[in-house]
């Protein structure tokens, strides 16, 4: 990518077909995880311009009855959608929920968890008319989810079934889409919406996913892996076969290093034993892990030092090692940091930390940093496109020719992804699998991988 310009989509070589199936005996077990509020949101944005009748990003037909509830054909479908996130992210009593948006509105009423308070993850209704629940058309009109919530009160949202063409139900619905509502626009009860057309009436939270952490495990590099609980803790793996995709890992794999984590929103590694999490406020926080080499619970005497602000305003943050670190806004844009205190947690970083170095970022469902500049992006039709940042030491927006190289296929199978370093990815499966490959080619964005890539390793990563 040069400049803030998009990189074309072109293929310079065949795909790689990665398979997802290995049958192994004797793999570490982890304990399965349910999603957060986050993963809610990252599942509603990995589905922005899904249809009423297309494929969704889990590999099924639209949104419950999205494309046949209408006697066969699509109906209006904005309940449907949210719906169909809630139950993909562990809500069990969908019991009253409908195609109709003010079931949405009953159901919290009914359990007493109807809000006036907006909350990442939680669903949104809108009616015509100020003060209105009922139902018709004057009353409660559409439902979205929250997506995120600003310091000054106002809010994003995802919508499905929306911008359709005016018509039949059945042509309105096959028409729309799922969208990002943007700008941000007030959050209070009864407040009117420009950017929606609506009356804000009220949150219902999803009930039993929890908020906090997404809690999706990370590396280091070194095969080093951490895996934050949804109590808090933070457990430490020593993979000893991730050169190799061998099942071997160290005897204190699952060690718990330390507790509290279920405070930060999101939590990534920097390498060489730091750590950071992103706090609901935005704040960042430093940590380093001392132990890391060996799973003991040493940590540096000042671990959770704040060192900078605003990053609730990211979608991904990943970091590239050395105190780079990437921070993908809503819209797509690429923002490019250095902090320069990474080793000892102080709130230094270069003064052009904070480039936009690309855009167009936003249609991915996965981001995963590499190392040396490598970027990977995994696309609505799950190929995996291979990215060379050469300007990353210098935060410049300078992209090697051949950068969205398609190296590879089947990647929207996986509801993780993470990098291991130097070519080394691991993904795990909806099921829990935890896999590993290698990309040989990682160096020049070849369809290059070893044999054994997709070799399971592990059970029980579920995000």
């Amino acid at each position: 990518m040069s400049g803030s310009r998009r990189l074309s989509r072109w293929v310079r070589a065949a795909a790689v077909a990665v398979a997802v199936a290995l049958g192994a005996t004797g793999v570490a077990a982890l304990p399965a995880q349910a999603a957060t509020t986050t993963d809610v949101v990252n599942l509603a944005l990995a589905n922005v311009g899904g249809m009423a009748c297309g494929t969704n990003s889990r590999g099924g037909h639209g949104f419950y009855g999205s494309c046949t509830g209408n006697g066969g054909q699509p109906e209006y479908w904005c309940a449907d959608f949210v719906k169909w996130l809630w139950a993909n992210s562990g809500v069990t009593d969908l019991n009253g929920l409908t195609a109709a948006a003010r079931s949405f509105y009953v159901y919290g009423a009914n359990r007493g968890i109807l809000s006036g308070t907006p909350t990442v993850g939680a669903a949104v209704v809108f009616s015509n008319n100020r003060g209105d629940t009922s139902a018709g058309g004057g009353g409660i009109h559409h439902v979205a989810v929250v997506s995120k919530v600003n310091g000054d009160g106002t809010i994003e949202t995802i919508s499905g079934d929306w911008g359709g063409q005016s018509g039949t139900e059945a042509h309105f619905a096959s028409t729309s889409h799922v969208i990002h509502n943007t700008p941000a626009f007030a959050g209070g009860v009864g407040s009117y919406s420009s950017t929606m057309k609506m009356y804000v009436e009220g949150y219902i939270p999803p009930p039993g996913v929890g908020t906090g952490s997404t809690r999706s495990a990370f590396s280091e590099g070194r095969g080093i892996l951490y895996y934050p609980q949804g109590d808090g803790r933070l457990l430490w793996y020593d993979h000893n076969g991730y050169l190799s995709g061998t099942q071997d890992w160290a005897g204190n794999s699952g060690a718990q290093v330390s507790q509290g984590w279920n405070e930060y929103s999101t939590v990534f590694s920097g390498g060489n034993g730091v750590v950071y999490g992103i706090s609901s406020n935005g704040d960042l926080h430093w940590y380093k892990n001392t132990g890391y080499l060996s799973g003991t619970t040493d940590w540096a005497a000042n671990s959770g030092t704040v060192v900078s602000h605003g990053w609730n305003e990211f979608r991904e943050v990943f970091s590239e090692g050395d105190g780079i670190l990437y921070g993908i806004t809503q819209d797509g844009r690429m923002i490019w940091y250095h902090h320069t205190g990474y080793l000892t947690g102080t709130a230094d970083w270069t003064s052009n930390s904070g480039a936009q170095v690309s855009q167009g970022w936003d249609e991915f469902s996965h981001v995963v940093g590499g190392s040396d500049g490598i970027i990977y992006g995994v696309d609505a039709d799950g190929h995996l496109l291979w990215y060379d940042h050469t300007g990353y030491k210098s935060g410049t927006p300078d992209w090697t020719a051949n950068s969205a190289t398609q190296v590879s296929q089947g990647w929207d199978a996986f509801a993780h992804i993470f990098s291991g370093g130097n070519g080394i990815l691991y993904a795990v499966s909806q099921n829990g699998d935890l896999h590993w490959y290698d990309h040989t080619g990682y160096h020049a964005g070849a369809p290059a991988w070893t044999g054994n890539s997709s070799a399971l390793v592990s059970h029980g990563w579920n995000n």
